[in-house]
């Protein structure tokens, strides 16, 4: 079973609250709840970005990249 949306709103809050001074915040993901500490931001930013990649993904939103280039004249 894949991530919800519920799960993205839960550790949003969790990283506003630990980027806001919180000590320690408790996220429960697929009803599994791990505690993330302040030195555990990046860890949290992670799996943010994971979860906003699968629900995305769920929701049908497409990723790409766009590039450009030239010839530098």
């Amino acid at each position: 079973m894949g991530f919800t949306q519920q799960d993205l709103n839960n550790v949003k809050s969790a990283l506003i609250d630990l980027a806001t001074g919180k000590k320690a915040v408790r996220v429960t993901t697929r009803n599994k709840t791990v505690e993330f500490a302040q030195t555990d931001i990046d860890k949290l930013r992670t799996l943010l970005s994971q979860i906003q990649s699968e629900v995305a993904t769920a929701n049908g939103a497409q990723s790409f990249f766009l590039t450009s280039t030239s010839k530098g004249l």
